[in-house]
């Protein structure tokens, strides 16, 4: 009683504060006034201009395409103004070292951060520098490559030679920008020498050599200043780095969980549940989920940034320390979610009211504790961490953490106090299975950041006990190269590669001069990995071509030649231009790859320098027609190696991750397999894989089938998300230690002996067949009745056999020896692990199945609404 009080008195001490705490934390619609998408900034009237406030999406997109914009259009003025303007850059210019392709490498490249930005524009320079090598091995070889009085040996050599350089570059794991720059720039080299009488290049070892007038030289001093001015862009007037990024989502993500946690339990301590404050709860679960799933990738491209080295190495490990960890807790926090969500239309009866509103109190100490730790455990500064401050707050999160224990038992022991212990089981399971989940589940939360807090601390001591972040290695460039899809992507795009540049060799009447490279080259610019919806990703890159091409004429041709007022209107047109491909590219993903290539078009056409030749209106005719052969042939090849299509793909991926859950909950349920694996990473890939597919398929061209079942399919994904979030939830409750492979825990293998339980894992499996059945309305695709409608077992309900099956069990256990209360310790014994007490394993066990069980009904339910 005394420590009941105690804790009374610091809870209501908590509680005291809580509105003025709530304020401070949440706006009106239950957002944090933090917001934890928007990147760190440097300046306070960039935030304002921006409107930073009012929508930061908005902000950081608009932001990057101001910065895109001032960025290409300084790189662009050698283009836009006389040539004569600036003799000194027109030189420079002119000698080659600075070319208008310099400009495409430019706005292809620009990224969100400096990582990605670094990384991109390394790939990009990684596929120029194997081309111009490649190409200086065959002149060196053949100086001046094929002529008219050649050995026919020449020729072939050169072309399999350059077939071959093409193969390895598409077949090998490079980035798209290597992909990409490499054919653009091989393919004028390998022209060249396969021309007869075309004074060709020279090699390095070559005695006409020329550095000054080398054109792989050129090609390669292009791309690396385009490469510094992109990273300047990035970094000017601050930074905009991944590093940061991950650490604002790591400060938004840990700042948010104690706060989370206290909406958690009051919600649940409430008499009657209030459906607007589960609606505010679960869109902040939401938004924080998603937020921390982004944390991984930006620790993976921070380490461009650093190159593996120095504090900011540090810094990227010990994110992905608590990466780690906030991945448990969040996983922890929607377990508790899926069993509140399943718990909302059950009245609360006063045996639940008085043992939530005791745990609840013990809870709000340890919370405050766990609140003061975080603000101790610094991301600015890892070396200089308190070490003193640290160590007493996880001495006080241990205390608070065993007092919520005793708490916990003591609470659950005045509820059932006169009651028998047969009844005394089934009133913990049915009436309190919340409170056991939402106390097991609390607990090793708090267990989770203790441990994270101890492991800091050696860390600091030892930075070589940091997680290692997977890096990529020169190994990468071979892992599923064999792989059936990139067996086929290679075919496509090698076929895509030597018809364009052959046609271009021949050449077409005269649309299309022999000898030129312009088709290879645009295919090479239209390349992509995706096999989705690809007609539809291909218009839009030929409406990106056609418009910006178009455009960026009629502005050159509407203004006088050459005069100083000209070349600002065309310099202010070709910032707002570029300003708004960009801002299009960044912001609405439908049409990211039209503003891509609107900027890139569009800019390339208003660029000339040159008085003689600029608004010649006929000039866009050229790259118009040429982009249109590029795209037709690109349309006849995708054609013939299409893959399934992007409808088919999403269904596939979707039967795979039931046919995973299927097997996940089967193995768990199976008394002959020992162990638990988790499989949480495997699914959540390949559902959010499917629900890429899903999107892709809404914009396929259906022709004569019926249109994709979109809205269903979103919905079952949705499901499919909170099935997994209960079944993770299970996995880390059985295993012994909540480790990837452990041991089930011993509570576990008894109620696996039981008689019912087993019955509970052969239902399972029907319900997974029956739901399996409706799966495959996305593969129904005509107006005719959908044939599983005449299949009883498709529409049977499971819920009267699995509340018999559940009130069977119920009565095994609550007579066995081996589920037992664990409160009975003695006077100043540690309380025990909530982990041993065998009716929090069961009550977990049941409430994760009956929250898998209702989202497999959910399912069904919105399949067969849809027909």
């Amino acid at each position: 009683q005394a420590q009941s009080g105690a804790m009374l008195s610091s809870a209501t001490a908590i509680a005291a504060s809580e509105d003025e705490h709530e304020k401070g934390l949440l706006d009106s619609s239950g957002v944090p006034a933090k917001n934890v998408a928007a990147p760190k900034r440097g300046f306070a009237f960039i935030d304002r201009f921006f409107l930073l406030e009012l929508n930061p999406k908005f902000s950081r997109d608009a932001e990057l395409a101001m910065r895109s914009a001032f960025c290409v259009l300084i790189c662009a003025l050698p283009f836009l103004i006389d040539s004569t303007s600036f003799p000194t850059i027109s030189s420079f210019v002119k000698a080659g070292f600075y070319q208008p392709s310099v400009i495409s490498f430019l706005v292809l490249h620009i990224k969100s951060n400096v990582g990605d930005t670094i990384k991109g524009t390394v790939s990009g320079i990684r596929g120029v520098v194997a081309a111009v090598l490649n190409s200086w091995f065959l002149f060196t070889l053949f100086p001046g490559g094929y002529q008219e009085d050649s050995s026919s040996f020449v020729w072939w050599f050169g072309l399999i030679e350059g077939a071959l350089f093409i193969f390895i570059v598409i077949f090998l794991n490079f980035e798209m920008g290597a992909v990409v720059f490499s054919i653009k720039k091989f393919v004028g080299f390998w022209m060249a020498f396969l021309t007869a009488d075309n004074p060709g290049f020279t090699g390095p070892f070559d005695p006409n050599f020329d550095f000054v007038t080398n054109a792989g030289v050129h090609a390669v001093t292009g791309v690396v200043i385009a490469s510094v001015i992109l990273v300047l862009m990035m970094l000017l007037p601050y930074p905009l780095t991944a590093l940061y990024t991950a650490k604002d989502a790591a400060e938004s993500l840990t700042d948010q969980a104690p706060t989370l946690l206290r909406l958690f339990v009051d919600f649940l301590a409430m008499e009657s549940r209030n459906a607007y404050e589960q609606d505010r709860i679960q869109r902040r679960l939401r938004n924080l989920t998603g937020l921390s799933g982004d944390m991984d990738s930006y620790v993976k491209k921070a380490w461009w940034e650093c190159f593996g080295f120095g504090p900011r190495e540090t810094d990227r490990k010990v994110l992905k320390a608590l990466d780690t960890t906030l991945d448990k807790v969040y996983d922890s926090i929607q377990g508790i979610w899926s069993v509140a969500d399943i718990a909302k239309d059950q009245v609360r009866t006063a045996k639940y009211t008085m043992m939530m509103s005791n745990v609840r109190l013990a809870l709000l100490p340890a919370i405050e504790n766990l609140k003061e730790l975080l603000s101790h455990l610094s991301l600015e500064n890892f070396a200089q961490q308190d070490t003193t401050k640290i160590e007493k707050c996880v001495e006080q999160l241990e205390i608070s953490q065993e007092n919520f224990r005793k708490a916990f038992f003591q609470a659950r022991e005045d509820v059932l106090v006169g009651i028998s212990k047969p009844e005394a089981v089934k009133i913990c399971i049915q009436d309190l299975g919340v409170v056991h989940v939402v106390a097991l589940n609390m607990n090793g939360i708090l267990h989770h950041f203790v441990q994270y807090a101890r492991d800091c601390l050696k860390q600091r001591q030892n930075p070589t006990l940091l997680p290692q972040v997977k890096e990529e290695t020169f190994w990468s460039l071979f892992e599923g190269v064999t792989s059936p899809s990139n067996v086929n992507y290679t075919a496509r795009t090698c076929l895509l590669v030597y018809s364009s540049f052959f046609l271009g060799e021949v050449g077409w009447g005269k649309l299309v001069v022999p000898g030129s490279v312009g088709i290879v080259t645009a295919v090479a610019t239209l390349l992509s990995k995706f096999y989705g919806s690809a007609i539809v990703k291909n218009l839009q890159k030929l409406q990106g071509v056609v418009l910006g091409s178009v455009a960026g004429t009629m502005v050159v041709s509407a203004v006088p030649l050459c005069q100083s007022s000209s070349e600002v209107f065309i310099g202010l047109a070709f910032f707002v231009w570029i300003f708004v491909s960009m801002f299009m590219h960044f912001h609405l993903n439908e049409y990211a790859v039209m503003g891509i290539q609107l900027a890139n078009f569009g800019g390339s056409a208003m660029m000339s320098g040159d008085c003689e030749v600029a608004g010649n209106r006929q000039a866009p005719f050229a790259s118009i027609a040429t982009c249109i052969i590029a795209m037709s042939i690109m349309l006849a090849i995708d054609m013939i190696f299409a893959q399934d299509r992007a409808s088919d793909l999403a269904v596939s991926k979707l039967t795979g991750v039931w046919t995973a859950f299927s097997q996940s909950v089967k193995d768990q349920m199976d008394p002959t397999v020992t162990t638990v694996t988790f499989t949480k990473e495997g699914i959540l890939g390949a559902i959010n894989a499917a629900a890429n597919m899903g999107q892709e398929a809404c914009h396929e061209p259906r022709y004569w089938r019926v249109p994709w079942r979109g809205e269903v399919f979103d919905l079952a994904i949705a499901e499919m998300k909170d099935f997994r979030s209960a079944l993770t939830n299970m996995e880390r409750c059985l295993s012994k230690g909540s480790v990837d492979g452990g041991e089930k825990e011993e509570k576990y293998k008894r109620l696996l002996e039981t008689k019912t339980f087993p019955k509970m894992g052969d239902l399972f499996q029907e319900k997974f067949i029956s739901v399996g059945k409706l799966l495959t309305v996305f593969q129904h695709e005509s107006h005719t009745r959908f044939p599983v409608l005449d299949d009883d077992h498709a529409t049977k309900q499971f819920r009267e056999e699995v509340k018999a099956l559940k009130e069977q069990l119920l009565d095994e256990v609550s007579v066995s020896d081996h589920f037992h209360f664990a409160y009975d310790y003695g006077p100043g014994a540690p309380a025990p692990r909530l982990q041993d007490d065998a009716l929090c394993q069961v009550s977990v066990i049941l409430a994760c199945e009956d929250a898998m069980l209702l989202s497999m009904r959910q399912i069904q339910h919105h399949v067969l609404r849809s027909l």
